[in-house]
Parts: C-alpha cells; sequence; structure tokens
C-alpha cells in the first residue's frame, strides 16, 4: 500500500483518479527547471527564429512543422531543430525538399545537444518561438527550458501541455491539428509579437510554477512530512 503517489502533472492524477477512485494519498508535484540568469534581451537576427527539441521519431511529428512552413511566404524565418533520432536523415531530407528552395526561410538540424548545451543555445541565439507538434507528452520539461528564457510556446494540447501553455505565454492547438493550422497559429504570434507581452508571460509563467529550486523544494518537505 503506497502512503502517497505522486504526479508530474493534473491531467496525469485526473487519470488514475477515474481509473482507480478519488484517494487522499494522491499528489501533484509538478517537474521543473533550474533559474537561468542569462535571457538574451535583444534579437541579434531580423529574421522570426523559430525552435523546436524533441528526439526524432514519428511520435513527435516533426514532419508537421516542415509541411506547415512550406505553407509560409510572408514571413522570413529561420528554424532550428535540436535533436537527432532514428528520422534524422529523412527529416532531413524532407526539408530540403519541401522548404530548402523557399527564400524566405532557412533551417538546421543540430543532432542531439546535451541538456546544458540546450540551454547554452538559448543563452546564445535570440528565439521567437517554441514548437510542438507531439501526439502525446507527459509535462514537457522541453517547454519550460524554453519559457525559462521567455520564449513563448505553440504546442499541440496532449498531456499536460495545456498546464505549461496558454494564450498568455503562446497559443495551444488541438492534437489532430493540418499543417494549416499550424501555419495560422504561427502567424497569429508572429503577427502579435510587437505588442503583445509574450516573453515576459512566458518568463513569469516559468518562474512563478516551473521554478525548479521551489517545485523540488516543495516536494522534498512533502516526502519528509
Amino acid at each position: 500500500l503506497l502512503d502517497k503517489c505522486f504526479f508530474i502533472s493534473d491531467q496525469g492524477k485526473r487519470y488514475f483518479e477515474n481509473k482507480y477512485g478519488i484517494l487522499p494519498s494522491y499528489f501533484v508535484s509538478k517537474l521543473g527547471v533550474m533559474k537561468q540568469t542569462n535571457v538574451v534581451l535583444e534579437p541579434l537576427d531580423c529574421r522570426f527564429h523559430i525552435v523546436s527539441c524533441s528526439y526524432l521519431h514519428p511520435g513527435k511529428r516533426v514532419n508537421y512543422i516542415i509541411e506547415a512552413l512550406a505553407l509560409i511566404d510572408e514571413l522570413d524565418l529561420h528554424w532550428t531543430h535540436i535533436g537527432g533520432g532514428d528520422l534524422f536523415e529523412e527529416l532531413n531530407a524532407y526539408a530540403n525538399a519541401k522548404i530548402g528552395l523557399k527564400r524566405n526561410i532557412s533551417f538546421k538540424f543540430t543532432n542531439n545537444y546535451s541538456k546544458q548545451e540546450v540551454l547554452e543555445f538559448y543563452k546564445e541565439n535570440y528565439v521567437h518561438l517554441f514548437i510542438n507538434t507531439s501526439i502525446s507528452e507527459g509535462l514537457p520539461v522541453a517547454i519550460m527550458e524554453a519559457m525559462s528564457y521567455a520564449i513563448p510556446v505553440i504546442a499541440t494540447d496532449v498531456g499536460g501541455t495545456s498546464e505549461i501553455v496558454n494564450e498568455t505565454c503562446g497559443l495551444l492547438i488541438d492534437k489532430n491539428c493540418s499543417h494549416d493550422d499550424i501555419k495560422r497559429g504561427i502567424m497569429n504570434i508572429y503577427s502579435n509579437y510587437a505588442t503583445y507581452p509574450y516573453r515576459k508571460n512566458a518568463f513569469y509563467n516559468w518562474l512563478n510554477n516551473f521554478n525548479a529550486e521551489i517545485n523540488y523544494s516543495r516536494f522534498s518537505d512533502q516526502i519528509l512530512s
């Protein structure tokens, strides 16, 4: 018999409650990432910079990002994907075929980065928007890391993602979104970027809800009690 059962998301707790009933031993203790001190404040490139960060396997649906970018003609942008995987060569070739000849778009696949290398990338590069098109998630740490650098997020409404992403700091899109839905989401964020405080809201969302220093100390206190 478990004394306490901790979930990393409200969605996970609800799943267990629906399956096994509501129990007083169920608690939510959310993940977090450590405090960042070197947030890039000014863009060094006039192009809109979009980043995705994931292992390249079918469930991450990085091909959806490629298809959406192929539909964009009215915006100069650069897309960086951080992360390798079984589909690295296939998706790199697919991106070259779909968007490689577009004059308004450039892109780069970086292969695998360590966690520290990801954070260094955010320190050294101004990123306007993070995007996640996964078919399923838990509580995505990659989104927390992006928001800790004041980067707003577009993500599919799966798992616990809605507990991180909302209209104040980005945009949730339906799990069964079309490529055009993703394009519209990108253009919507871009159109409002100069006037709406997406970046400030993203940073404070991380600071208030996904700061590891606070969340893990609270979790330790619960265990010790």
